[in-house]
């Protein structure tokens, strides 16, 4: 049990987990099934393991990211966290994560991806859909749905390619 505990402190000193990432960190060393519960209930006794403040954390890390409020969710039960919209909108104010309803992150992302194409705006039709499904698609992996996104990207390519 020792040997336990001082593994499991010794990886919550260089960062937080959750209890699940933890357990499977413990499990990776093969310790006992009984002596990895009895170590993961003394760091959470001793409160050394907070679930709370990994959570937070990686809220924090993934908004920054521009990962979409749906997106950061499934990631969170991925790593064995299911919160109730309660819990979410806790964590979600006391990190000062934006309102999934509100666009400014998704316009925020879109104009981010439409500085990154390193070629000059084309008038050619079949060209616009190719920029504005690249947008898209780079949209999409971080969670947000296409038919929020594409009325955006429509718009922001509408002003990028009108004259200043």
């Amino acid at each position: 049990m020792d040997r336990c505990h001082s593994y499991g402190l010794w990886l919550l000193s260089r960062r937080n987990y959750s209890i699940l990432k933890l357990r499977r960190k413990l499990q990776s060393k093969k310790f006992a099934p009984a002596e990895i519960d009895q170590c993961i209930h003394q760091l959470v006794e001793q409160g050394f393991l907070r679930e709370r403040m990994y959570v937070e954390e990686k809220v924090r890390l993934w908004s920054t990211r521009g990962y979409s409020p749906s997106l950061i969710q499934r990631r969170l039960r991925v790593d064995g966290i299911h919160l109730t919209p309660s819990e979410w909108s806790e964590v979600t104010q006391t990190v000062g994560l934006e309102d999934p309803k509100s666009s400014q992150v998704l316009e925020t992302l879109i104009q981010t991806e439409i500085r990154k194409l390193r070629h000059p705006f084309s008038t050619d039709r079949e060209a616009q859909t190719k920029v504005e499904n690249k947008i898209l698609r780079a949209v999409f992996r971080k969670g947000y749905s296409p038919s929020l996104a594409r009325p955006l990207i429509r718009q922001h390519l509408k002003g990028a390619l009108s004259p200043h």
